[in-house]
């Protein structure tokens, strides 16, 4: 696969692509990944700490939607949708708490911090008229902004399974599943993106069905928000929460 650096170096590239598998595997039972398989990843992000504010800025990505920032860092050149490894960073939100759907498959590892996970199979949404709930599919747009359209799904919301992720712990998200994230303060997570066996699936958001379809203002990236980002990825060096 023509996998390219990001935010990472060559030689952090070339470890961390030897750590996906076992972060997929990881996934699969939402099990603990030992100390020595990613303490490199502390390495890295004690580097990124060093970066001036001009190329944090540069390297920092932000969604309205998601509300919360990250930086890539490693993609493929054929096609970005294919694979994405990136740090989510949740410096002082509650997290992404709309229950939402994901193009490919999840694994996640939790560096800092502690993440909430509520999900449900997007088979089992009882679709109904009457429902209490619509589905509404995203679309990026440039500079973090997003826009929503209606796909005319009403339904009601079936019953949701919760787990809690400590720091260690690898959590995936199938694809077809929505899910819901609430997180501590000061949370960071290896997030993999990766194009399912079955092909890429549509991104869709469970919405309330009188719930406006009006974005969350953008928030600006100044030196306030450099520097909580740089509080929160300390925290993964520290195991603050």
């Amino acid at each position: 696969m023509d996998i390219y650096s990001k935010a990472a170096t060559k030689a952090e590239t070339e470890k961390l692509v030897s750590l996906l598998p076992r972060l997929e595997n990881a996934a699969t039972t939402n099990g603990k990944l030992p100390i020595r398989d990613w303490e490199f990843v502390k390495v890295m992000v004690k580097r990124l700490l060093t970066l001036t504010d001009k190329r944090l800025f540069e390297v920092l990505d932000y969604s309205s939607l998601a509300d919360f920032y990250n930086i890539g860092l490693l993609g493929v050149k054929s096609d970005p949708r294919d694979l994405q490894l990136r740090l989510n960073i949740y410096p002082d939100y509650p997290g992404d708490i709309e229950f939402h759907t994901h193009r490919t498959r999840v694994s996640s590892l939790v560096l800092a911090g502690e993440l909430t996970n509520s999900m449900f199979n997007g088979d089992n949404l009882v679709r109904d008229v009457a429902g209490d709930h619509r589905v509404v599919k995203p679309a990026r747009m440039p500079e973090g902004k997003s826009t929503l359209s209606e796909t005319g799904i009403i339904g009601f919301q079936p019953p949701v399974t919760t787990l809690v992720h400590p720091q260690g712990v690898v959590y995936g998200i199938p694809v077809n599943h929505f899910h819901s994230v609430t997180t501590a303060k000061n949370t960071v997570t290896l997030c993999l993106f990766r194009k399912d066996p079955t092909g890429f699936r549509e991104s869709l958001i469970l919405k309330k069905r009188d719930a406006s379809l009006l974005e969350k203002p953008l928030r600006t990236i100044n030196s306030n928000v450099l520097e909580l980002v740089r509080s929160c990825l300390d925290s993964v060096l520290h195991g603050k929460k």
